[in-house]
């Protein structure tokens, strides 16, 4: 029997560094705030707190509770403390814990008292950065204190060019108290793997330690999967325990796949105990069958899942809350879910965030989104040969790796993030990028626990030098940071790449209305520019490249444009980022580039603003979003401007199942009306790719991308869509081959709203011709989709997650707005 007791009272103060030694010392202080737990300083002291750095500072975290009524052994869980903390319990220190990524359960059975105190306190780290330690190798620019490398703490807040100067401090993960009877369930861990013949194996690690050494004989355990019984045999252990270490041989279970290809299926398993006469669960969950593994040939790299090379696009996530440094369930499964309503397959934890609560892996299991794993290392020259430093990430590693090998949708583990590259940017020989710590250690303990999952060193990693864009794992900012454009020739040359295309993406207007109170913010000002990324040693932000794109699309001076008209500038910044982001994608995702997988960067803002996210810090997706759903999609059709030969049109089928659907391609002139449409059924089969040159569509010569130039420009835009057997608009794929216009057109939009049950409306949409970029705002909603182009003639459908009365429509190339009822 176990029994969980609640702390649900819990209080904080500070003390000057060092000033208390116990808890003696504080507790007759009045100057005690209620404090939530899990949290951290930030959080508890909010808009009051100190204006002074809060490192600077111990706090004190205080709770009572009772000697538990049930259980003969009593257990303290700590799962997350930020960063070198003592734990008490009535005045005796139980731990000195030195790192905010490890756990720790500690058996306090001794020091219980009929009333107790748990205090914990989080030592001022101000003091220790400031002490001489030895150099390193290298510095980074990514923080101002190099040492941050010999202190197990998160990043987050300490990269001052693009987060908040908001640092982990306090329990940021659950604590509690548990109660033991018969048994103490020391380990358990049950996790699955495929082999290449797409047989199953079950793992299953668990030991027993029994309180009293009578019940240790034969304690009769099952394993049941689906419910189907699997006997297992325990192992004595010397002084009354038990242990199994067994593998179940499962033959073609049902595997599970990324929604984008598949059904993300999970089997129930339970484990189960007959321990003095009684049934007892010992465990239970869900458990995926995958084989993940990396290809790598002529320079390419590409991922394999269940023997079917996946394009793998997505984000590299953003912890939701940098203050609490946790969400809730129903706030990971808004984020999740509307990353799979994308079309995205991937999301990546790098090693300048923190490791996600079990709740962000469980729904990444259930919503079929793989999850690439940096451990928390990023840019440094961490000093892995320091005997105390090994000892403490050698814990980190060993749990994190143990705890996450049981999800299905850990696709990748990597080392770190940027070190080897910041190592070489720095003009490091290549002795000096390498690290015992992610060269052989890590890999090691994969090894050791039986993982066979894709491991790379640091991202990025590989090629003459780590950040090389034509060879191995990269990282690519060519389009974006180093303003070049779309077809530029590095961009077909990227195989896989683990993080790119940082933009300063503009949020939705209700976002700015909530952030900065009007629709559009003074762009010079302090609070504007602190939602802004930049790098601490760049002489620009990424509102400078944001800028620049504009200019280059659109033909205005950026500078000019917010000044005199700042309405059309964010029309247009928004726009133009949206654009760069999904026309790279657009090449990404058709054969004729080497690509196979591109994670943005990133998918949330931190702060609010427009900083890196594809979604605002409000969870809003903004146009970026919406763009990249469009190329994110399984099924989808895309177009690629090939200048001189033309546009290549192709329709790709990633499901398992066949495409019915309808091909139509509209080329729309310069006056908005079609000037040559044509539309085919196509039937399309599982996992294949049909491509066509839009010349051969037609069957003449269109100059449609406009690149002989025999006479004027005749064709403004080219759009392909796919469309069900419903009419109802599968995916849609925009070029402007040329010059591009703004606010010039007349037209009509009519629409209307019909309701479609109690929590959901659709917005119905027919324009008089060619619309450019159609964006919806209602005060209260977001919609399925969003700046869609839309052709003369044609019904487009816009699913609302609730009920609306009204919608504002706002166009890119009409001069009239227009309110749907």
């Amino acid at each position: 029997m176990v029994v969980n007791t609640d702390i649900t009272q819990w209080s904080l103060t500070k003390t000057t560094a060092n000033s208390a030694q116990t808890p003696a010392d504080i507790i007759p202080l009045r100057q005690w705030l209620a404090v939530p737990v899990p949290g951290t300083v930030a959080q508890a002291v909010g808009d009051a707190g100190p204006q002074e750095d809060l490192e600077q500072y111990d706090w004190w975290y205080i709770a009572q509770f009772p000697l538990p009524k049930t259980g003969k052994r009593t257990y303290l869980q700590c799962d997350g403390l930020a960063t070198l903390s003592e734990v008490w319990i009535n005045d005796q220190q139980v731990l000195y814990s030195q790192s905010m990524f490890e756990n720790h359960k500690l058996d306090i059975t001794d020091y219980l008292q009929t009333e107790n105190t748990l205090a914990i306190v989080f030592k001022a780290l101000a003091p220790h950065l400031a002490e001489r330690r030895a150099r390193p190798q290298w510095k980074t620019n990514l923080v101002d204190n190099q040492n941050l490398r010999w202190f197990r703490t998160s990043l987050l807040g300490r990269m001052l060019g693009w987060t908040p100067p908001i640092k982990a401090i306090g329990p940021w993960r659950d604590i509690s108290i548990v109660s033991v009877a018969k048994f103490d369930l020391v380990e358990c861990t049950v996790f699955s793997e495929v082999d290449e013949a797409l047989n199953g194996k079950v793992h299953v690690n668990l030991e027993l330690d029994f309180i009293d050494a009578k019940l240790a004989a034969d304690p009769q355990i099952q394993f049941l999967l689906d419910g189907k019984i699997y006997p297992i045999t325990a192992k004595p252990i010397k002084g009354g325990g038990a242990f199994i270490d067994t593998e179940i041989a499962i033959e073609q279970p049902q595997l599970w796949w990324p929604h984008t290809h598949g059904e993300p299926y999970l089997h129930a398993y339970k484990i189960t105990a007959i321990i003095d006469g009684e049934v007892t669960t010992l465990t239970e969950g869900k458990l995926g069958f995958k084989r993940v593994t990396a290809a790598n040939q002529t320079n390419q790299l590409a991922l394999e899942v269940n023997n079917n090379k996946i394009f793998c696009r997505g984000a590299c996530w953003a912890t939701p809350n940098i203050i609490s440094l946790n969400a809730t369930k129903q706030e990971y499964r808004h984020l999740l879910k509307l990353l799979v309503d994308a079309g995205a397959n991937m999301v990546r934890v790098g090693g300048t965030m923190v490791y996600e609560h079990n709740d962000f892996y469980a729904l990444c299991d259930e919503l079929g989104i793989l999850v690439w794993q940096d451990f928390m290392f990023a840019n440094m020259d961490y000093p892995f040969a320091d005997e105390d430093f090994s000892k403490l990430v050698a814990k980190e590693v060993r749990q994190q790796i143990t705890r996450l090998k049981q999800t299905a949708s850990i696709a990748v583990f990597c080392g770190n993030s940027e070190m080897q590259q910041q190592a070489a940017m720095m003009g490091m020989e290549q002795s000096q990028w390498a690290n015992a710590l992610f060269d052989t250690f890590i890999p090691q303990k994969l090894e050791e626990q039986q993982l066979t999952l894709p491991y790379f060193t640091s991202s990025p990693c590989e090629g003459g030098l780590p950040f090389h864009t034509d060879t191995g794992l990269t990282h690519y900012y060519g389009v974006g940071a180093y303003k070049l454009m779309p077809d530029h020739f590095t961009v077909r040359e990227v195989g896989f790449t683990s993080e790119c295309l940082g933009f300063s993406h503009i949020p939705v207007t209700a976002s700015l209305k909530q952030a900065f109170e009007s629709p559009y913010p003074a762009t010079h000002t302090p609070s504007w520019k602190a939602g802004i990324p930049r790098d601490n040693s760049a002489g620009w932000d990424f509102e400078d490249i944001r800028n620049f794109y504009l200019e280059k699309i659109f033909g205005v001076v950026a500078d000019t444009l917010r000044y005199s008209d700042p309405e059309t500038y964010f029309k247009l910044a928004t726009i133009a980022t949206a654009e760069m982001v999904s026309s790279v994608y657009s090449i990404w995702r058709t054969s004729v580039s080497n690509c196979n997988g591109a994670l943005a960067w990133f998918y949330q803002d931190i702060v609010a603003g427009a900083g890196w996210g594809i979604v605002d810090s409000f969870a809003r997706p903004k146009a970026a979003y919406y763009f990249l759903k469009r190329v994110w999609q399984p099924q989808q059709v895309l177009l690629i401007n090939n200048s001189l030969n033309g546009y290549t049109l192709e329709v790709q089928n990633e499901t398992a199942h066949t495409l019915q659907a309808q091909l139509n391609i509209a080329l729309v002139g310069l006056s908005d009306n079609i000037v040559a449409e044509h539309t085919q059924e196509i039937t399309l089969a599982a996992n294949s790719i049909d491509a066509h040159k839009l010349d051969t569509v037609f069957g003449r010569f269109m100059d449609a991308t406009h690149a002989y130039k025999f006479g004027r420009q005749t064709i403004y835009a080219v759009v392909a869509e796919l469309r069900n057997e419903s009419g109802e608009l599968i995916s849609q794929a925009v070029s402007f081959p040329g010059c591009r216009r703004i606010n010039t057109g007349a037209g009509e939009i009519t629409g209307s709203i019909t309701s479609d049950g109690d929590n959901e409306s659709t917005v119905t949409l027919t324009p008089s011709v060619f619309v450019e970029y159609a964006c919806l705002e209602s005060k209260t909603t977001q919609f399925s989709d969003n700046y869609t182009c839309m052709l003369p003639g044609k019904t487009y459908s816009f699913k609302a997650c609730e009920q609306i009365k009204s919608v504002h429509v706002s166009t890119l190339n009409l001069q009239k707005e227009f309110r749907v009822t």
